[in-house]
């Protein structure tokens, strides 16, 4: 992608300036002047044409496409009135446009205001949902901290009862362990009892 939609955009301001202050300009007009905007014209179109071609490698909706047509359409009307009042003979009654060449001026003006105007529009728009979105990203976030600091707490309490549990099992193995040693104890005893009674019968 050799230019981007900014870079459209700025090339879009500086030629449409440029022939607002041409048809604004006193006859006669230098050709080279016409041939500059002829040539400024041509390569935006054939820009746009790549744009529409391709619109995803520029990050342009289709309501944005459809405004730069109807931009380019009238920066070409605007340069076609350009071009009928460069034909005029030059007077010194007439110093300016003509009548109809500044009609046609100003209605392609307004129209390419009123062009930019839904174009700020959309911007405010767009930025207005990117905001919902950073804000309801934001509350997702503090849900997921909430959960994760939930998860900790019973990852705790559960590490906790199972230590209370391991070392009620311990006591338990112990007291068993005990009992058994008692019993042994009991039953030697008696063993013991019984050999002696045993040895003094004799």
């Amino acid at each position: 992608m050799a230019f981007t939609i900014d870079d459209w955009s700025q090339d879009f301001n500086s030629a449409s300036s440029t022939v607002s202050q041409l048809l604004s300009s006193p006859l006669p007009l230098a050709p080279s002047s016409i041939s500059n905007c002829e040539r400024a014209i041509s390569r935006l179109s054939l820009r746009l044409n790549e744009v529409k071609h391709s619109p995803e490698n520029f990050a342009v909706t289709p309501p944005e496409l459809a405004r730069f047509d109807a931009m380019m359409n009238n920066l070409q009307a605007q340069f076609k009135s350009l071009q009928n009042y460069s034909s005029k003979p030059s007077t010194s009654s007439n110093p300016g446009p003509v009548d109809s060449s500044q009609d046609a001026y100003m209605q392609t003006t307004q129209t390419v205001m009123s062009a930019q105007d839904d174009m700020l529009d959309e911007l405010g728009n767009g930025i207005s949902r990117l905001h919902d979105q950073a804000q309801l990203i934001n509350d997702e976030s503090r849900l997921h901290v909430k959960l994760l600091d939930d998860m900790e707490g019973g990852v705790e309490a559960a590490t906790m009862g199972l230590r209370a549990e391991a070392k009620h099992a311990e006591k338990i193995r112990e007291q068993s362990s005990v009992c058994k040693l008692y019993i042994v104890i009991a039953a030697l005893t008696a063993l013991l009892v019984f050999l002696l009674v045993m040895g003094f019968s004799h």
